[in-house]
């Protein structure tokens, strides 16, 4: 499935913005009784089990695409553009606050992207019938099936895609290309996911980068190949 510009237009507000029912998690759920046996597994694995434990998930809206710029720079999600790439670190936060402010827009951090991981592990076991252990290889090891990356499988991969490709459980553009989010311990920007050039199972959906810097001449180059993570409140 593809959101294109003529349908996401039809959508309405909470299919836009659906809720990451993240605060439905429970440790009894039959994907978290899972053996993880990779790195980026054991690490999301180690995550939600953290969170479920401690208590007070919080369910949290994450748009169903990825967002794009408008003429002016601003942030708008529309199916059918280009993802909003090399927006420069020092304004991804305040863009993301100025998206909409009445629902507190803003990056999203590393722990509520595990969570919706968790989620997105949770649809593939319960409503699409993977196996516990193909969902979580799908999520964490080898993500060609429902993500753009160089080894895509169905449908082919061409390259960079425009926003609203590969729906899965309401959501799109899971790989395409990485996802900009804030570490919860140090607020440094960091990027998750795959990318339309990465190769699995070398990146996956889990897969996490080195904090990006804010002044480097690496800088350009990295957030040239992402996009800002933005949630809002329910």
């Amino acid at each position: 499935m593809v959101y294109t510009h003529k349908t996401w237009a039809k959508l309405a507000f909470q299919e836009k913005f659906p809720v990451v029912k993240a605060s439905e998690l429970s440790l009894k759920d039959s994907f978290m009784r899972f053996d993880p046996n990779t790195e980026n597994q054991i690490l999301l694995m180690e995550s939600l089990m953290s969170q479920l434990e401690r208590g007070g998930v919080q369910d949290f809206r994450r748009p169903a695409i990825d967002p794009s710029l408008d003429a002016d720079g601003n942030i708008i999600y529309m199916a059918g553009m280009q993802p909003a790439l090399g927006i420069l670190p020092e304004l991804l936060e305040q863009k993301a606050k100025n998206f909409m402010p009445e629902f507190n827009s803003r990056i999203g951090k590393n722990q509520e992207y595990d969570l919706f991981l968790g989620v997105l592990i949770k649809f593939l076991v319960e409503k699409r019938n993977l196996p516990v252990k193909m969902a979580w290889a799908e999520v964490c090891f080898d993500s060609d099936l429902i993500a753009n990356t160089a080894s895509s499988k169905i449908p082919d991969s061409n390259g960079m895609e425009d926003t609203g490709s590969r729906v899965q459980g309401g959501w799109a553009d899971l790989g395409n290309v990485q996802k900009i989010v804030l570490d919860d311990r140090t607020s440094q920007f960091l990027c998750r996911g795959c990318m339309y050039t990465a190769r699995s199972p070398y990146y996956s959906l889990a897969s996490k980068s080195v904090p990006i810097p804010q002044i480097d001449i690496t800088t350009e180059k990295i957030i040239k190949k992402a996009t800002p993570w933005i949630i809002m409140e329910v």
